[in-house]
């Protein structure tokens, strides 16, 4: 049977929203605290239609507070108008994060992380829009949760490991240590940033 943690590359929705604001505070297109005119709730781009009326409109909010709130038109908007022209500058920042890359747990089975790029297999003029949001690309639960766990492990992602060590008859036979993947997945600016607006959600 499959272990969905480990294999299901799938798309993530909301969860992902966290590594596009990021890209836009690494490169300083926006701060926390920048305003986003969400306006009726709805931000089209081509055939696809970003939407808040679930539970907005939200009208005129900073980047904290549509973070908080998960506006779908904020991030969309935000991302479409800072990478529109240069949409390749948004899916590198991505790689740098680690997000493109198997983690190589030594479980069998682990899925391949599809994030695509401008010119490649599957871009098309809603590629940029629909993967700032969790769609059109596609990750593991266990990728996603190493990228948040990179970021409370002050930018420093660990190649995640079940047990320290495998024993036979009393004796260890094989020992686990603590493996970086990546020494820095931003800067600590970001990474301090990112953490004020996880602390907004759950506040």
């Amino acid at each position: 049977e499959i272990n969905y943690a480990v294999g299901d590359a799938i798309e993530p929705g909301s969860v992902f929203k966290l590594a596009s604001y990021m890209v836009g505070l690494e490169e300083g297109k926006f701060t926390k605290d920048t305003k986003v005119e969400t306006g009726s709730g709805v931000y089209n781009v081509y055939n696809l239609k970003a939407s808040d009326l679930d539970h907005g409109p939200y009208g005129n909010i900073t980047v904290q507070r549509a973070f908080e709130l998960s506006s779908n038109v904020a991030i969309v908007k935000l991302t479409d108008e800072n990478y529109r022209n240069n949409p390749q500058d948004f899916v590198n920042r991505l790689y740098k994060f680690g997000l493109t890359e198997e983690l190589g747990i030594r479980i069998e089975g682990e899925g391949k992380p599809l994030v695509r790029f401008p010119g490649g297999p599957g871009w098309s003029g809603v590629a940029l829009a629909s993967m700032c949001y969790g769609y059109g690309l596609r990750v593991t639960p266990l990728q996603l949760l190493s990228f948040y766990n990179a970021v409370a492990n002050n930018g420093r992602m660990m190649k995640p490991y079940l047990v320290s060590q495998i024993e036979r008859n009393g004796e260890a036979v094989d020992v686990f240590r603590p493996t970086v993947v990546k020494k820095a997945i931003a800067s600590q600016k970001t990474i301090e940033k990112a953490r004020i607006l996880l602390e907004g959600v759950v506040e």
